[in-house]
């Protein structure tokens, strides 16, 4: 319920982005498992053909993208260093939030205006 409570949409919401930030993490009786299939969560939103992950660790934020078939989530994440598969794909951003999230939105962007 809190990480759907910090969803964000972009692009006519054609892009949706959550935030897994230290609030969530330090739950208490959070497990490792309950964070298992959060990363599918904004690309299951209708009308969204990016959906991105942002879970903070100790250097910055670990990005989860995951895409539709009409756009390529492991060229986003090649963006920013990281790699993966056309459906899904991740990178690490060591920065502040407001800079991850800057950077893989562009990144997100650029991706998405290839499809239109």
């Amino acid at each position: 319920k809190r990480v759907l409570n910090n969803i964000e949409y972009f692009e006519e919401g054609k892009i949706a982005l959550i935030r897994i930030d230290d609030d969530i993490l330090s739950l208490p009786g959070l497990c490792e498992d309950d964070l298992d299939g959060i990363s599918a969560l904004p690309r299951s939103i209708e009308g969204v053909d990016i959906g991105i992950t942002l879970r903070k660790n100790n250097s910055g934020y670990k990005i989860s993208v995951r895409a539709s078939e009409r756009v390529d989530a492991s060229a986003v994440c090649a963006e920013c260093g990281g790699g993966g598969h056309k459906g899904a794909a991740g990178c690490t951003v060591e920065a502040a939030f407001d800079e991850a999230k800057r950077i893989i939105l562009a990144a997100a962007k650029k991706e998405l205006s290839k499809s239109l």
